[in-house]
């Protein structure tokens, strides 16, 4: 491991030393026991060959990087007129199946009003067939009601019928014959 032990202390004391020179005082003292301090840091030369390289290399790369950007710009351009080619057609196709149901639906609309009225007459007639089917219960009620006095009555002249012939009969016995009437039925023979 680094920067542990006295091996990178000395490592560290020798680098120090070594860049002292770089450091002077206003004095032109080297050495770090002033107050203040001017620094003065060695410049490097600058060779024009690798000037002129290092310069050449990024025009070079600018231009072909800019050609690369200017290429795919004009296919990222025929690409999206393209697209807004595809996408007009697919609009109109749904513009054109939108009209297609909305005027389904406004035929089926006009159907509505008329519907409306076939329901509102079919619930009157339906309002009409109850109170008729009640006026239909009170008259069968009516009904049931004379066919019940008629039944009451005609029970009343069986009995009476009957009485009568209770006596009539009791009047053959008593005589031993009974008395002729005047009606004579005809005979038939086949």
């Amino acid at each position: 491991m680094r920067g542990v032990g006295p091996r990178h202390a000395d490592q560290v004391r020798q680098t120090l030393n070594s860049r002292q020179h770089f450091i002077k005082d206003r004095a032109g003292r080297t050495g770090m026991n002033g107050d203040t301090m001017h620094v003065e840091i060695e410049k490097p030369k600058i060779n024009p060959v690798h000037f002129i390289a290092i310069c050449g290399g990024i025009a070079i790369n600018s231009f072909a990087l800019s050609g690369d950007v200017w290429v795919s710009h004009g296919n990222t351009i025929d690409d999206i007129q393209r697209k807004q080619i595809e996408l007009g057609y697919r609009v109109d196709d749904q513009q054109k199946t939108l009209q297609g149901a909305f005027d389904g639906m406004n035929s089926k609309i006009g159907q509505i009003v008329p519907l409306q009225f076939q329901q509102s007459r079919m619930i009157e007639q339906i309002t009409e067939n109850k109170t008729g089917i009640v006026e239909a219960n009170k008259r069968m009620d009516r009904f049931g009601e004379l066919v019940s006095g008629k039944l009451d009555t005609l029970v009343d002249r069986v009995g009476k019928i009957s009485t009568q012939v209770k006596v009539l009969g009791s009047k053959i016995d008593a005589n031993g014959k009974s008395d002729r009437t005047i009606f004579k039925t005809p005979i038939v023979r086949p």
